[in-house]
């Protein structure tokens, strides 16, 4: 980046990428015959722990494949100016220029222009643009730990080889040390001299193991791998509550990574969406998976996505563990039944979703078929009219059209008025069919 106190993206005004590429790839993509660099080789560049160091300095090189056609490939990113309204991006590699324009794409809000990247951070640092890692915060402590690990051994071996006082001339001290104190061994001292004797050291002092423990829970705490992350239940929590409140503390230590990688992915998301509304064209076949696990085929035109006002629900961040205990505390409650004290054939379906038996519900009760069946005519609807058949459960076909015509996407359709009548007609075959089959009973 151009500055590097600046904390965002949004506070950079050009940027530069580069990597080392092959020729053979220039030539792909731009067309142009390029000379290898001579010393270089395909690399990729990843982020080290700086531990004080520079920004400069945090980048480590991983070599993938020691080849000699590669070239430093260098891309300049200009955001949108007065002189430059739509941006401006140049690419040169061996010397030569591939590309002088404006940014080819429209990845910002509003069909405007901004840098194809989105930064993530680990940790976030006040005016940097490079973040920190949990393993920069972590190399004080481990420097600190190992060096009291360090003076324990060195106290140990101290403690199981002692230290032994002579007098001054009374043995001979090169062959004391050059062979030590062997088993039997029979030492002779200078008669009328003082005996060797031992120097007494002293107890394990209990300031080194208090340190050790303690750098150890501060580890634990700051990379937030507790003991339950790491496969152990604590011997002195037993509820599941407790245990629950552990799970909630150690996600919070990491928060704010988890924030980053949130607002990252969302931000990568909106991006890849505003492509696909530039370059779609008028024809774009997309496979999806439906909520009842059925792959769907959908053609969709780029004049249809509506990216602007883009909007992402909270999801939920609970484990499937957290979910089953939350589903068997509100069928508990009875929030779940309705009021003859029975469960809906809609509430069954999902509660056997949520504990992975979809495939038991298949085998047991048609409904969630008739559901799949139900969305297949909305999207048919879409285009023409949809026969009622003799054999659908039409309680759940009305509830699913219903819920489709309440829908935002039913709202957003170009011919609203014409398909709302199409849908209240098919809705009234279904009553009527309905009403019928009521009444022959």
């Amino acid at each position: 980046p151009d500055a590097l106190n600046a904390e965002t993206l949004e506070d950079v005004q050009s940027l530069i990428h580069a990597q080392t590429v092959t020729t053979g790839y220039v030539y792909e993509k731009f067309g142009v015959c390029v000379s290898a660099d001579k010393g270089l080789e395909l690399t990729a560049q990843y982020s080290e722990p700086r531990a004080g160091k520079l920004p400069t300095e945090s980048l480590g090189v991983a070599t993938l494949e020691k080849r000699e056609d590669c070239v430093l490939l260098i891309e300049r990113y200009q955001k949108p100016t007065a002189d430059f309204p739509k941006g401006k991006l140049e690419i040169v590699a061996g010397g030569k220029l591939l590309y002088a324009g404006e940014l080819p794409y429209q990845n910002a809000e509003r069909g405007e222009r901004k840098f194809p990247f989105v930064k993530q951070d680990c940790l976030r640092l006040p005016a940097s643009f490079f973040g920190v890692s949990v393993v920069d915060r972590l190399i004080p402590v481990q420097r600190a730990y190992n060096a009291v690990r360090n003076r324990k051994h060195e106290f140990l071996n101290r403690l199981s080889m002692g230290v032994l006082t002579v007098e001054d001339g009374s043995v001979d001290t090169d062959e004391l040390i050059e062979e030590g104190l062997l088993p039997g061994k029979v030492l002779v001292y200078r008669q009328g001299g003082k005996a060797p004797e031992m120097l007494e050291i002293g107890g394990f002092p209990a300031e080194l193991a208090e340190e050790e423990a303690w750098l150890e829970k501060e580890f634990s705490l700051i990379s937030g791998v507790s003991d339950l992350v790491q496969n152990s239940t604590p011997t002195r929590v037993t509820s599941a509550t407790g245990l629950q409140l552990l799970l909630s503390q150690d996600e919070k230590r990491l928060s704010a990574t988890l924030g980053s990688m949130n607002s990252a992915i969302r931000e990568v998301a909106k991006q890849i969406l505003r492509l696909y509304k530039q370059f779609a064209g008028t024809a774009r076949l997309m496979t999806l998976t439906g909520e009842n696990k059925k792959t769907q085929v959908h053609y969709f035109n780029a004049l249809e996505l509506d990216v602007n006002d883009l909007q992402f629900e909270m999801q939920s961040v609970s484990t499937p563990e957290e979910r089953k205990s939350t589903v068997l505390a509100l069928f508990e409650s009875g929030l779940l039944t309705e009021e003859n004290g029975k469960i809906s054939a809609e509430n069954r379906r999902r509660i056997l979703e949520t504990f992975g038996f979809t495939a038991y519900e298949n085998t047991q009760d048609i409904s969630s078929l008739h559901v799949a069946k139900a969305g297949e005519e909305n999207l048919e609807m879409r285009c023409s009219d949809v026969a009622v058949d003799e054999y659908d459960d039409h309680e759940v076909h009305l509830l699913e059209h219903t819920r489709y015509v309440l829908s935002s996407e039913f709202k957003k359709a170009k011919n609203k008025e014409a398909l709302k009548a199409r849908y209240v007609e098919h809705m009234q075959q279904h009553k009527n069919k309905k009403d019928k089959a009521q009444g022959s009973v």
